[in-house]
């Protein structure tokens, strides 16, 4: 019987358990025993359960704030890629402007400069006010020109054409 106790003691005290050795019978002990053992497992169990919850919410964390981090990466990557794209197309437009630009000032300097044909003599004033020649126009049709110079008070000019229409030379005082 003391042999057993020992025993036992050896058992829990290997276990973590602390036993009380009383005066009771071995079956008392073994009971006593049983019981701790009983609490240590559920103990244990109740441990395990506990930290594998808490590595359940841990990894969950993790996910989240990995998905997190994927999404402010995509966000990042289409701002950067909206950016690329908005700086393309501007550089684009101003290629293209100054293509453009080129361009024009090419055709204008190919372009010969228009001579405007000399107007008429200017009349000499007899003691009257200096009179002018000026151009006026332009006018889409030489009809139109015409009909306008028909109307003007003082000396006119026969309608001639110009690039952009239709002018003729009209006096008037200076």
């Amino acid at each position: 019987m003391k042999k057993n106790r020992h025993t036992v003691a050896a058992v829990a005290a290997v276990l973590g358990l602390t036993l009380s050795v009383t005066a009771c019978g071995v079956d008392d002990d073994v009971d006593a025993f049983n019981s701790l053992v009983a609490q240590r497992e559920h103990t244990e169990q109740v441990a395990a359960e506990e930290s594998a919850a808490a590595e359940s919410r841990a990894a969950e964390a993790s996910r989240e704030a990995e998905a997190s981090r994927a999404a402010e990466a995509s966000r990042e990557a289409r701002a950067s890629r909206e950016a690329r794209a908005s700086r393309s197309v501007e550089a684009s437009r101003s290629r293209q402007a100054e293509r453009d630009a080129a361009a024009a000032q090419q055709r204008q300097q190919q372009e010969p400069t228009e001579q405007w044909p000399s107007p008429p003599a200017t009349p000499s004033g007899n003691g009257g006010p200096a009179m002018e020649w000026f151009p006026k126009g332009p006018f889409a049709y030489q009809s139109t020109c015409g009909q306008n110079s028909d109307q003007w008070p003082s000396g006119v000019s026969t309608c001639f054409e110009m690039s952009d229409g239709w002018y003729y030379y009209a006096l008037r005082q200076a």
